[in-house]
């Protein structure tokens, strides 16, 4: 890798080709048509697709594949230590399916410059939306959901931040001092627990005027098949670590409340026995 870049990109795919990627064909786009993108960013691609996918011959970029699957913060912390022994300063999360817009790169390339020496900065994101309303950042959540984040505001955050992974900017040196992405928490809550600990020493987030559009497939809580299962399982059991780990009394009895108000709504409104079944198990545990 160069150390001539300012920010390494990481890809991660699942059951999906590089053309089916809405970020990585948006981010390979920009970077081929913007020469400051070009100069600013590298990329990587990681494939846990557990059958095998051939590597576009076009593309010339860092590949890696990994058919067991390992997660996310395996090849977070894989993309950390490219960056750290390239002299990268700050590293890109993206999503396979939120789309990069060249405003939003245009973003960063400027902030990572001016905020080079700022070290108290940690992170960067964007707003994500989905359906027209921010799913990211959050405020922390009590016994109900998170208010909506104003999609308006841009600077530093003013008190603690819920944060997903996509579109993130971190800052190497603070990822590192933090002891790099918590791999106890693979794919699930691994961005909860990532801004957690990045925030618990004192780091400090700029939220971006940028605003991306952002799919959460896994909430559609009337998949009954084996993988939506599985997943809703694995994020209720990733949330229950989280709040062991990061979380108050307080904070994990709202958990509860939370878990039991949204198993009873999803049943009422909605006819999803089963996703009610697992939040109220969860609840009780």
């Amino acid at each position: 890798m160069k150390n001539t870049k300012r920010i390494l990109a990481v890809v991660v795919l699942y059951k999906m080709t590089f053309e089916q990627s809405r970020g990585l064909r948006s981010l390979l786009k920009i970077i081929s048509e913007n020469k400051d993108a070009a100069d600013a960013i590298d990329l990587m691609v990681c494939d846990n697709t557990p059958y095998e996918q051939a590597m576009p011959d076009w593309f010339t970029g860092h590949f890696y594949r990994e058919v067991t699957n390992p997660g996310l913060a395996h090849w977070y912390n894989i993309t950390l230590q490219n960056a750290a022994a390239n002299g990268i300063g700050w590293i890109l999360v993206l999503d396979q399916d939120t789309e990069a817009t060249t405003e939003y790169i245009a973003e960063i390339i400027e902030r990572t410059s001016s905020m080079e020496e700022d070290r108290e900065i940690v992170a960067m994101f964007p707003k994500l939306v989905q359906n027209g309303v921010v799913c990211s950042p959050l405020t922390p959540p009590t016994y109900h959901h998170p208010l909506p984040f104003d999609r308006n505001f841009t600077g530093v955050a003013p008190s603690r931040l819920h944060v997903f992974n996509s579109g993130s900017v971190f800052r190497v040196s603070a990822v590192q001092d933090a002891g790099g992405f918590p791999e106890e928490f693979p794919l699930d809550f691994l961005d909860h627990a990532t801004y957690a600990a990045l925030q618990s020493r004192g780091g400090r987030l700029f939220v971006l005027q940028s605003i991306l559009e952002h799919e959460l497939s896994s909430n559609d809580i009337h998949r009954t098949d084996p993988a939506a299962v599985a997943r809703h399982c694995s994020a209720l059991q990733a949330e229950r670590k989280f709040y062991q780990l990061n979380g108050s009394t307080q904070d994990r009895i709202f958990r509860r409340v939370r878990l039991l108000r949204g198993g009873l709504a999803a049943l009422v409104k909605h006819g999803a026995v089963g996703w009610s079944l697992r939040m109220m198990k969860a609840a009780l545990h």
